[in-house]
């Protein structure tokens, strides 16, 4: 009979469950007691990465029916999941005076909490350091997340609820597993647990460029977790330098049919352009700081052998820790070039003078050096201009040769910016200093 007598009891809480009440569960302690010393410490440590990169284009679900019905019937009942806008020239003029960094910070206990103690609640501040403002500063984020609730600029979504629906009173273990029979079994026999005390969780970027993370714990949630952000440096466009680059027009022509091929060279045309950069300071890396401050919700009576919270005697003690972190490194990024050897490829647009042709991006060095290749313009003849070489002693210049196409190969342009020296740690100061 012993066996059988906890199922009695639950398909009891099961025909309560049926009966409609419901039960809320609000209360977050029995007592509070001011803290008789500091929290136990509570360790913190920030990665950082690039931003992963966001496809673009629309979803096809996104159009109307109209719209998606003449997709299928122009693609033979074979459309693609996104649409993408038409590829074009880079623009003119290219601004590298912003850094997007996605950030993870590990917020753990130094050691094992007391049971039924947890981490209640938490603000961080990751800032540059050292700051200069005519330099790199935090300006913005785009996306915050607590590993539940994922915030956007303007959007919020939440991954979980604060309501458990309960069929019968035979499924209320898998919301709250670690429930006994008795003690608030007896008091939450209703159909629908609702829980007023959630967690909360915010993020913004002061005037100051420092960026911040609230998180205040809900009913037996504890703090001790993972966040992420994504978040924006910037520098003044006054501390940005001019340097020549160039882009070129489409490399593939559709026909009337959406047929592609390989654009002629009297179709592809030299697009002059100007890269700004803060060249004093780019090839630096950028530290930063970031700045913990947390609470412990202490259970002072015992009550922490029970499931619920509601009979806990507790203290909220304080603590802070900080650290330094590298925010990026040197986001030095050179221009890319095409050449043979250390002879690297210059254009000449009408009776200008030939210029180095530089383009802003691998990528783009690389698809021009395919498409020469394949369409091998005599005497390296486009739309608007030729492409060739300037060669030294004495100085002039002269267009590709046919046999030169097969043996170019895209590479980064050296400057002299970049540096073989190891970059100094980030450190901040210690307390007291």
């Amino acid at each position: 009979m012993r066996a059988v007598a906890p199922l009695g009891l639950l398909l009891l809480g099961g025909c309560a469950a049926l009966g409609g009440q419901k039960a809320v569960i609000e209360d977050r302690y029995q007592s509070y007691a001011p803290p008789t010393r500091e929290a136990d410490k509570v360790t913190l440590s920030v990665s950082t990465s690039e931003v992963a990169a966001t496809p673009g284009g629309v979803s096809i679900t996104a159009l109307s029916d109209r719209g998606q019905a003449a997709l299928i019937e122009q693609t033979k009942g074979k459309p693609p999941t996104t649409i993408k806008p038409a590829g074009g020239a880079s623009p003119a003029v290219v601004l590298r005076n912003s850094i997007s960094r996605h950030m993870v910070i590990a917020i753990q206990p130094e050691g094992f909490l007391p049971p039924g103690d947890r981490v209640d609640a938490i603000k961080v501040s990751l800032s540059v350091y050292p700051n200069r403002p005519d330099r790199w500063q935090v300006s913005t984020w785009t996306q915050a997340s607590n590993g539940q609730t994922v915030i956007d600029l303007g959007k919020l979504t939440d991954t979980s609820t604060s309501k458990a629906t309960i069929s019968t009173g035979l499924n209320i273990a898998k919301f709250l597993p670690n429930l006994t029979v008795t003690g608030e079994n007896d008091q939450t026999s209703a159909r629908e647990v609702e829980i007023k005390d959630t967690t909360d969780f915010d993020a913004a970027v002061d005037n100051n460029g420092v960026a911040w993370l609230y998180e205040t714990a809900g009913w037996r949630q504890s703090l001790a977790h993972n966040l992420s952000v994504d978040v924006v440096l910037s520098t003044d466009r006054l501390k940005l330098r001019s340097s020549p680059i160039a882009s070129v027009s489409d490399l593939s022509i559709d026909d009337a049919t959406g047929k592609s091929s390989a654009a002629t060279p009297a179709q592809v045309k030299l697009i002059p352009g100007s890269l700004y950069s803060p060249i004093d300071f780019e090839g630096e890396p950028v530290c930063g700081r970031a700045t913990l401050s947390y609470r412990i919700r202490h259970i002072t009576n015992g009550g922490g052998n029970t499931f619920s919270e509601s009979d806990d005697a507790v203290e909220f003690r304080t603590g802070t820790t900080e650290i330094p972190f590298l925010f990026s490194p040197s986001p030095y990024e050179p221009g890319y070039v095409i050449g043979i050897g250390p002879h690297t490829l210059a254009y000449e647009i009408g009776a200008g003078k030939p210029v180095p042709l530089v383009f802003a991006t691998l990528e783009e060095a690389t698809d021009f050096r395919n498409w020469l290749r394949q369409a091998a313009p005599a005497g390296g003849k486009l739309a608007n201009g030729t492409i060739g070489f300037i060669v030294p002693a004495p100085t002039q210049y002269r267009p590709l040769s046919s046999a030169e196409y097969a043996q170019l190969m895209p590479g980064p342009q050296d400057e002299g910016r970049e540096s073989d020296a190891p970059a100094a740690a980030c450190t901040i100061p210690s307390a007291g200093q």
